[in-house]
């Protein structure tokens, strides 16, 4: 299920000290432009980039990859999924406790949050292996810059992650729904 989150008072943020020189990880699912200008900003500091959706048109981690001279690591999801019985959206749904809404019978919510998390263990790990081979600190930061999947908290809680979506997530239709989504995140 999906937990309610806790909001934190300002005064107990940690500020995150990011030392350039260390780099950062580009998460990313579709064209890359937001780690174009980040690394046009801070020429070098994309140091990898990382995808979980390899087989779609619109990705384009393969080209910046080359285009940055940096290292790629691309797992896909929707095959690992489906591979195992898992259509697109059963996560959210199984998250959600919605399973009458179309998941396969046979498989449980807790086994569809279960092959999520083993995916996600296995794009983690992935990943610590390319930064050692980089000689990277595993504390460098994740940009998600158009990172459209949804991950378990043990991911999430491995990197310090910052959204930077490019849409603005607070634009609604008339009954209140968000025109832009990705990422998972609310803003």
């Amino acid at each position: 299920m999906i937990h309610k989150s806790n909001i934190v008072s300002e005064a107990n943020v940690k500020p995150f000290k990011h030392r350039e020189a260390y780099g950062l990880i580009g998460l990313m699912d579709c064209g890359g432009s937001n780690i174009i200008k980040l690394n046009e900003q801070m020429p070098g500091v994309v140091k990898i980039i990382a995808t979980a959706r390899i087989n779609h048109p619109e990705v384009k981690a393969r080209e910046r990859s080359a285009e940055l001279n940096v290292p790629l690591v691309e797992m896909d999801l929707i095959k690992f999924e489906e591979e195992r019985g898992i259509a697109k959206g059963d996560y959210l749904k199984s998250l959600r406790g919605e399973n009458e809404l179309g998941i396969d019978k046979s498989l449980s919510s807790e086994k569809v949050c279960s092959i999520r998390k083993e995916f996600c263990l296995k794009f983690k790990e992935a990943i610590y292996k390319k930064m050692s081979e980089q000689d990277l600190f595993r504390s460098i930061p994740v940009f998600a810059a158009g990172f459209m999947q949804l991950l378990t908290d043990d991911f999430v809680n491995s990197f310090t992650i910052l959204n930077v979506h490019p849409g603005d997530l607070t634009k609604t239709d008339a009954d209140g729904k968000r025109l832009i989504v990705g990422d998972g995140w609310r803003p």
